[in-house]
């Protein structure tokens, strides 16, 4: 089941903080934390939204508002949207990313695009833990590959000096 946007977002800046929302792989990164299902209705276009929102600099600015008043902050995002393309499902992506900043999201002007109904999480402890778990396996994987890395330069580096040892005996023995 997916999970919210918004929810994901929340998780995602609270296990890595706001920079998170600045880095190149995002959307993997919210695919990870149970968003944006590949086959969903409307998650292409969410993405792309995200993707397009990071390549402007517009998530960055976005993380700047923090400390402003709430007129201001609607003033702003209302002009991003204004930019943006697909203003529907670009909406509801600024709003996503303001709400798990806890800043005041947009007013509604748009109708929100149709987005598949996502199963209400019961409980955050219990989506954070499988979320957790996820994180914690993606980072054994890459540690046992770096491993396995580093097992097979050794390897090689034994067999290349076997190698040098037979040559010398070899050379030795011609003489």
């Amino acid at each position: 089941m997916s999970k919210d946007l918004t929810i994901a977002l929340q998780n995602a800046i609270g296990d890595l903080g706001t920079d998170v929302l600045k880095s190149p792989f995002l959307v993997n990164i919210l695919q990870d934390y149970g968003a944006l299902g590949q086959h969903e209705k409307g998650s292409e276009q969410i993405k792309e939204r995200l993707r397009e929102l990071a390549r402007k600099g517009y998530i960055e600015s976005i993380i700047s508002w923090r400390n402003l008043p709430k007129e201001q902050i609607q003033k702003k995002s209302q002009r991003v949207l204004d930019k943006c393309d697909d203003t529907s499902y670009a909406q509801y992506t600024i709003n996503a990313v303001l709400k798990a900043m806890g800043m005041p999201t947009l007013q509604i002007q748009a109708p929100p695009p149709k987005l598949p109904q996502t199963e209400q999480v019961k409980s955050t402890n219990a989506s954070t833990d499988d979320d957790t778990s996820k994180i914690v396996l993606n980072v054994l994987l890459v540690i046992g590959g770096i491993a396995l890395a580093v097992l097979l330069v050794w390897l090689i580096s034994k067999i290349f000096l076997v190698f040098i040892f037979l040559v010398v005996i070899l050379s030795l023995a011609k003489k």
